[in-house]
C-alpha cells in the first residue's frame, strides 16, 4: 500500500511556496510598496536578480504541485541562491528573517522527502 503522506507534504510545501512566490511578486511589482518604479528603486541589477529569484519560486511551487523532481530541486537551488545574494540585494527587496527561516524550512523539508524517497526506493530495489 502507497503511503499518502508524502503527497500531502510535497502540495504543503507547494502551497506555501506559492504564497510566499506571489508576496515576492507582489514586492517585485511595486505593490507591496508606494514606490512609482520599483525597478528605479532597487537598481537594474537588484531588481532583476529579486525577479528571478521570484520567477524560480513560482516555478518551483508549480513543479511541487504537480510532483515533478524538479520543482523540489527548483526550490532548493533558489533558496541557497536567495541566501547566497541576501548581501547584494537592498534591504528593502531582501526577505525578512521569518520569510527566510520558512524558506530554510521548506528547502530542508524537501531535502528531506527526497531523502527519504530515495531511501525507501535503494531498500526495495536490495
Amino acid at each position: 500500500m502507497k503511503s499518502i503522506l508524502p503527497g500531502l507534504a510535497m502540495r504543503a510545501i507547494a502551497i506555501v511556496s506559492l504564497f510566499l512566490a506571489l508576496f515576492d511578486t507582489a514586492r517585485v511589482l511595486g505593490v507591496a510598496d508606494a514606490f512609482k518604479s520599483p525597478m528605479l528603486h532597487y537598481g537594474v541589477a537588484a531588481f532583476m536578480m529579486a525577479a528571478a529569484l521570484t520567477l524560480v519560486r513560482l516555478f518551483a511551487s508549480v513543479g511541487l504541485w504537480i510532483g515533478a523532481s524538479w520543482g523540489g530541486v527548483l526550490l532548493v537551488a533558489g533558496t541557497a541562491a536567495e541566501l547566497a545574494s541576501r548581501s547584494v540585494l537592498p534591504r528593502s527587496v531582501r526577505p525578512e528573517p521569518t520569510e527566510l527561516f520558512v524558506r530554510l524550512v521548506l528547502a530542508i523539508a524537501i531535502a528531506a522527502l527526497f531523502g527519504v524517497k530515495l531511501w525507501k526506493e535503494r531498500r526495495v530495489h536490495e
